[in-house]
């Protein structure tokens, strides 16, 4: 399986809006993007670069091995002077399970910590989230920390909990 992170183009703003909405309850973003603003959004990356990054998953999803964008990955935002940041992943649902999203997190793991030379990246999953199963594989994979955070995120009516996962840079 060839996956890749590369630039994000305006041209994936469509398809990265609808899994971002599609993945609304699990978003720390508290609110939807439209095609415009993700439009938008893409085209800003560079003049934000020492804030956040972010990058397009490409994987081969045909024979030919043309690679497609199935996902969106990001560091979001890079704290610099403590050698941190957040990490974002949002897959194409229908991509979901098909092991992209480990390779992807690999490959968002090696930006941080060999090209960004960031100490930790951190993510928080809401305990509402279905793929809470797949963060918990990871850490456990990479020695992660992680804690409970309480009533994190309110979605359907209710507060959810979430996991804060701790990655550090493998010594």
């Amino acid at each position: 399986m060839t996956v890749r992170l590369a630039t994000l183009t305006e041209a994936d703003a469509e398809p990265t809006a609808r899994w971002r909405e599609a993945a609304r309850a699990n978003l720390r973003t508290p609110y939807v993007r439209s095609v415009e603003e993700q439009r938008e959004f893409i085209r800003s990356l560079p003049a934000h670069r020492l804030e956040y990054r972010y990058w397009a998953v490409k994987a081969a999803t045909t024979e030919k091995g043309t690679l497609r964008t199935v996902g969106i990955a990001g560091l979001s935002p890079i704290v610099w002077e403590n050698g941190i940041a957040e990490i974002s992943l949002v897959l194409n649902p229908a991509k979901i399970g098909t092991g992209l999203g480990g390779a992807a997190f690999a490959l968002l793991l090696a930006e941080a910590f060999d090209h960004l030379r960031l100490e930790q990246a951190v993510a928080e999953v809401y305990v509402s989230n279905a793929a809470l199963g797949f963060w918990a594989h990871e850490a456990e994979q990479r020695g992660a920390y992680r804690t409970v955070l309480p009533r994190r995120k309110f979605s359907g009516g209710a507060y959810h909990d979430a996991i804060y996962f701790s990655f550090a840079r493998p010594a």
